[in-house]
Protein backbone atom coordinates (compact mmCIF):
# COMPACT_ATOMS: atom_id res chain seq x y z
CA UNK A 1 0.00 0.00 0.00
CA UNK A 2 2.95 2.66 0.69
CA UNK A 3 4.29 1.83 -3.54
CA UNK A 4 0.14 3.06 -4.17
CA UNK A 5 0.44 5.96 -1.80
CA UNK A 6 4.10 7.01 -2.97
CA UNK A 7 2.88 6.70 -6.84
CA UNK A 8 -0.20 8.86 -6.29
CA UNK A 9 1.24 11.89 -3.90
CA UNK A 10 4.45 11.97 -5.84
CA UNK A 11 2.39 12.30 -9.26
CA UNK A 12 -0.11 14.83 -7.85
CA UNK A 13 2.68 16.57 -5.11
CA UNK A 14 5.60 15.74 -5.94
CA UNK A 15 6.31 14.65 -1.81
CA UNK A 16 9.32 13.64 -0.51
CA UNK A 17 9.26 9.86 1.44
CA UNK A 18 9.75 11.40 4.73
CA UNK A 19 6.39 13.28 4.10
CA UNK A 20 4.82 10.44 2.71
CA UNK A 21 6.05 8.39 5.88
CA UNK A 22 4.59 11.71 8.28
CA UNK A 23 1.08 11.76 6.90
CA UNK A 24 0.81 7.71 6.53
CA UNK A 25 1.74 8.08 10.23
CA UNK A 26 -0.38 11.02 11.46
CA UNK A 27 -3.17 8.56 9.74
CA UNK A 28 -2.51 5.96 11.97
CA UNK A 29 -2.43 7.87 14.87
CA UNK A 30 -6.04 9.44 14.00
CA UNK A 31 -7.65 5.61 13.60
CA UNK A 32 -7.57 5.76 9.82
CA UNK A 33 -5.12 3.18 8.82
CA UNK A 34 -3.39 0.29 10.59
CA UNK A 35 0.52 -0.91 9.85
CA UNK A 36 2.05 -4.14 10.27
CA UNK A 37 5.52 -5.48 9.62
CA UNK A 38 6.06 -7.44 6.38
CA UNK A 39 9.71 -8.13 6.71
CA UNK A 40 11.77 -5.14 6.38
CA UNK A 41 8.52 -3.24 5.06
CA UNK A 42 5.38 -1.86 6.61
CA UNK A 43 1.97 -2.83 5.30
CA UNK A 44 -0.67 -0.07 5.65
CA UNK A 45 -3.91 -1.35 5.41
CA UNK A 46 -7.12 1.11 5.91
CA UNK A 47 -9.51 1.19 8.52
CA UNK A 48 -12.54 3.63 7.46
CA UNK A 49 -13.87 3.78 3.65
CA UNK A 50 -13.17 6.65 1.33
CA UNK A 51 -16.44 8.22 1.91
CA UNK A 52 -16.32 8.17 6.11
CA UNK A 53 -12.90 9.59 5.50
CA UNK A 54 -14.51 12.13 3.55
CA UNK A 55 -17.65 12.53 5.95
CA UNK A 56 -14.47 13.01 8.45
CA UNK A 57 -12.85 15.89 6.83
CA UNK A 58 -15.92 18.04 5.67
CA UNK A 59 -17.28 18.05 9.53
CA UNK A 60 -13.34 18.51 10.67
CA UNK A 61 -13.44 21.41 7.91
CA UNK A 62 -16.79 23.54 9.01
CA UNK A 63 -15.62 22.88 12.72
CA UNK A 64 -12.34 25.02 12.68
CA UNK A 65 -13.95 27.12 9.49
CA UNK A 66 -17.12 28.07 12.30
CA UNK A 67 -14.44 28.39 15.23
CA UNK A 68 -12.41 30.58 13.08
CA UNK A 69 -15.58 32.79 12.00
CA UNK A 70 -17.05 33.37 15.51
CA UNK A 71 -13.66 34.28 17.06
CA UNK A 72 -13.17 36.93 14.77
CA UNK A 73 -16.83 38.08 13.81
CA UNK A 74 -18.51 36.97 17.15
CA UNK A 75 -21.02 34.89 15.16
CA UNK A 76 -24.38 35.65 13.31
CA UNK A 77 -26.26 38.75 14.77
CA UNK A 78 -24.42 38.16 18.11
CA UNK A 79 -25.38 34.44 18.59
CA UNK A 80 -23.15 31.67 18.04
CA UNK A 81 -25.21 28.75 16.41
CA UNK A 82 -23.31 25.68 16.50
CA UNK A 83 -22.40 22.66 14.29
CA UNK A 84 -24.81 20.39 16.49
CA UNK A 85 -27.50 21.44 14.71
CA UNK A 86 -26.45 20.83 11.40
CA UNK A 87 -26.79 16.80 10.34
CA UNK A 88 -23.85 14.98 9.02
CA UNK A 89 -24.75 11.74 6.73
Amino acid sequence: MRNYFDRKLKERKNWADSTILSLLGRLQEKGFLSSSKQGNRNLYVPLVSEEEYLAYEDRNFLQKASRKFHSKSGGLHGRKPGLDSIRFR
